[in-house]
């Protein structure tokens, strides 16, 4: 069996040399002949480039743009049996590729990942608070899973191919598309004995909103592009509910509070501040709802709240995205 691990990549020389070396020390099943790696540069202005071929990489070049078709050029270049798409600012464990190789020997399963490794001693709240959110702790070594994000995948060139690949036509979104694709064909299958360590999880607030946004701008065209999905209307519905309630509820407060300088009469001011107050406080419960569901616990009061305010951002961003486009804004 060859692997090919293709990696996109833009002005990442500060990330790929460990990376690079994450793959280099892989421990390697019997059943893998060979790995290649190849990078797709995406327009880098650094040394980007130069660092991949000094680790032994395939350089190709891609047109600025979509991480679909960048993705895409790299799998058609390769040559292996099974693709490992990785980013640039990803590291592997090094029972990664034995892990992912093992369960595709089983037929029904077409792709894997693994968990998110911890954030590093010393991240910021923002990071620890989407880890414990976006990342729990797992019940069992396996779980199926819908998708899989793309920086983190190994998957059947068979199954790939079948399907066309990544859709070029989306910005963002295109590994849950890719993922609802595939599920189609087989089973896909996140291990949690294996990790891969993202370094380019957002720091601060400003950077995950900007993000979020940037990543919601074709959540609804790709839940929407074939079979409706309905275990991801969530994804799509609530962002814009919360950040209507959030809108309708201060809107409603002022207008109560102007009410307080003769406007209009005293009942309805009552009303609108009643009105209002409903409002933020069913907002307030819909993030507060999902962390109950994520098992996150508000007797860990402060865990809680940063995972509450990171949230409703969350959903503040998601909402702004599917009727804004927005540029990503890089860490």
């Amino acid at each position: 069996m060859l692997v090919s691990f293709i990696i996109p990549a833009l002005n990442e020389e500060r990330h790929l040399p460990a990376c690079l070396r994450s793959i280099a020390a892989l421990d390697k099943p019997a059943t893998v002949s060979e790995i290649e790696v190849i990078v797709v540069d995406n327009g880098s202005q650094d040394a980007t480039t130069s660092v991949a071929r000094q680790y032994g990489a395939l350089v190709m070049v891609s047109e600025p743009g979509r991480i679909g078709r960048t993705r895409n050029i790299g799998a058609r270049q390769a040559r292996g049996d099974v693709l490992a798409f990785i980013d640039a600012d990803c590291e592997l464990s090094a029972n990664w590729l034995t892990r992912c190789v093992e369960h595709l020997q089983d037929a029904q399963i077409v792709a894997v990942g693994t968990r998110m490794a911890p954030p590093a001693e010393h991240s910021s709240w923002v990071e620890n608070s989407w880890f414990a959110m976006a990342h729990q702790s797992p019940d069992a070594d396996v779980e199926p899973v819908d998708w899989l994000p793309s920086f983190n995948m190994l998957v059947r060139r068979s199954e790939f191919d079948q399907i066309g690949g990544f859709d070029e036509r989306l910005v963002t979104c295109e590994d849950s598309d890719l993922g609802y694709r595939l599920g189609a064909r087989g089973r896909l299958v996140r291990d949690h004995v294996a990790t891969t360590r993202h370094h380019g999880e957002s720091k601060t607030l400003k950077v995950f909103f900007r993000r979020e946004a940037w990543r919601g701008r074709d959540s609804a065209r790709s839940l929407f592009s074939g079979k409706i999905i309905l275990s991801e209307l969530p994804s799509v519905l609530v962002p814009p509910a919360f950040l209507s309630l959030l809108i309708l509820g201060t809107v409603l407060l002022a207008l109560a509070a102007a009410g307080a300088i003769a406007l209009w009469p005293a009942w309805v001011g009552n009303v609108l501040a009643w009105g209002g107050a409903a409002c933020l406080v069913v907002a307030a419960l819909l993030p507060a709802a999902a962390l109950l569901k994520k098992r996150i616990s508000p007797l860990q009061p402060l865990l809680f709240l940063q995972c509450w305010t990171l949230l409703g951002v969350y959903f503040c961003a998601r909402a702004v995205g599917l009727v804004f486009p927005m540029r990503r804004l890089d860490r």
